[in-house]
Formats: C-alpha cells, structure tokens, sequence
C-alpha cells in the first residue's frame, strides 16, 4: 500500500496508501469526504468474498452509504452527489459485467457497475427504496448475491430484486428499464 493511492477496510482496520491531499478547501470536499466515506461504509458492508465477482456487494454498499452521507450534506450536497458519481458514469460501459462467466472478480468494474445500477434505481424509484435496498444488504449474516436477493424479495417483492439479478450480466443499464 505503501506505493498506491488506494485504502481498504477490513474488520475495524482502516488502512489508507499513499494519498494527496490538495490544498484547495473545495477539492477536498469533492474527494477526501468521500473517499473517506466509502471507505467508512465498508463498517456495513464487508463479507462478500472480495477475490470473486461477489464483491461487487462490499463496493457498491459502501459507495452507496458513501453517496446518501454526500446528499445530507448541506452545503453542495447535490453537487458533490452528482460529480461523485461522474466518474461511474465515465466509465461503467467499458468495464466488464458484474457477474463474470468464470465467477472470478473482473479485474476493473465492481466498484462502478454496482454503483451505477443502483443508480438507475434511484432516479427510477427513490432514495427510500435505495435505503431500503441498503438495510437489506447490510443485514445480511451471509454475504451473498442470492441471499441478498433473497431477502430483498422477501421485503419489497420481485420487480427490484429481479431488475439487480439482470444487470449483474447486463452491458447497458438503460436497457434494464426500456
């Protein structure tokens, strides 16, 4: 870690690589709040296997919590939500599908696919039906794709669970909702 800028949460132990912080107030709020957010979800969403395509649930989870603390944030809340979520938007149709053929996690892409299914969600649904989602996923004793699906089921019926199972496989999220 000690030559990379990334950080990971594991079991109470925050860990951060080497990071910039700039000087400038504002680029500080675009990322350092929520860096330090996503990684800080990681205490509600961990254990997901991360060496599979499973992980997908520990990212998008902690981006999520990362992107509703944002929302609550007075001052340019909405501003920092929307350029938070850019770089998904940037990126997500060039990374690979969530669910790999070899159940392996994709080298690139979980920390955006999930992000940006979840966000078609929101903007079709609300954010209750994203905190509902999330409740469900952090409540989980077994971390997995089918538990979670399982349980959200269970709690808001199938059309949501069912839309999530398809875009795990799905290249264009719009698609799902065509």
């Amino acid at each position: 870690m000690e030559n990379s800028g990334g950080a990971y949460f594991r079991k109470e132990l925050m860990v951060v690589g080497k990071t910039h912080i700039p000087n400038d107030e504002n680029e500080i709020r675009k990322n350092v709040i929520a860096w330090l957010a996503h990684e800080l979800g990681h205490n509600w969403f961990l254990g997901a296997n991360t060496s599979s395509w499973e992980d997908w649930l520990n990212e998008t989870g902690a981006e999520w919590a990362a992107l509703l603390y944002i929302l609550l944030i007075k001052k340019d809340g909405e501003e920092l939500f929307s350029l938070n979520l850019s770089w998904a938007k940037d990126t997500y149709k060039n990374t690979p599908v969530i669910k790999s053929p070899d159940l392996k996690r994709p080298a690139e892409g979980v920390h955006t696919r999930g992000v940006m299914l979840f966000h078609e969600i929101y903007l079709r649904y609300s954010v209750d039906t994203i905190k509902t989602i999330l409740q469900t996923l952090a409540g989980l004793e077994e971390v997995t794709t089918d538990n979670f699906l399982s349980e959200l089921r269970a709690k808001i019926g199938g059309t949501i669970p069912d839309l999530i199972e398809r875009g795990l496989t799905t290249e264009d999220y719009a698609m799902l909702f065509a």
